[in-house]
């Protein structure tokens, strides 16, 4: 009985025993001495109340670490995330598990990954979980990032004897002069070290 009067009611149910993944439907009836009234047809189903989860290309790739980057949506629902990463599909590691709220908007997860093993491939998906179930994103593969091969090529446009090279790098028996090194007596243009 909501009572008499032409202020709006508010009328609460709470309903036990639903199964996740049933659609139902419901609708607001009311009736008093002039009659009947019914809402409109609602639909309810705990499904879409998971936490959504989006995993994103892994970036800032080096030779032993990653990091990985995804979205979580908690559907209005307390929810936290972590994510799942391995060798191969099955994983069998957990990384970055955190509270991501209860919003409805969407909040996004980073978390590097060090030690890894340069020209390994690597997957990695997110995960959230909230009370009526967990979300999964896709599966993402990364390859931590190979040393490129280093090649010295002469640069000069006569044979002067100077050649570029990375920084730092000086093979024995060679002179440098600042960033160049120096091979007397030269070398024809397009020869390498």
């Amino acid at each position: 009985d909501v009572g008499q009067g032409s202020s709006v009611s508010n009328l609460n149910v709470v309903l036990n025993g639903l199964l996740i993944g049933t659609d139902y439907h419901y609708r607001l009836v009311a009736s008093n001495a002039f009659g009947f009234a019914a809402g409109l047809d609602q639909n309810l189903n705990l499904s879409n109340q998971r936490p959504v989860v989006t995993t994103l290309a892994a970036d800032q790739l080096t030779t032993n670490s990653a990091r990985l980057r995804g979205q979580v949506n908690p559907r209005g629902w307390p929810t936290a995330a972590w994510f799942e990463w391995g060798t191969d599909t099955n994983y069998g590691n957990l990384v970055g598990m955190q509270d991501v709220g209860q919003g409805s908007s969407v909040s996004n997860l980073n978390v590097v990954l060090n030690g890894l093993t340069t020209g390994t491939n690597y997957h990695y998906r997110l995960v959230a979980t909230n009370a009526l179930g967990a979300g999964y994103g896709a599966n993402q593969t990364f390859k931590p990032a190979q040393r490129p091969s280093t090649t010295i090529t002469w640069t000069g446009a006569d044979p002067s004897g100077y050649w570029s090279a990375p920084a730092n790098w000086s093979p024995a028996g060679v002179l440098v002069n600042g960033d160049d090194l120096v091979f007397p007596g030269g070398l024809p243009p397009g020869d390498m070290v």
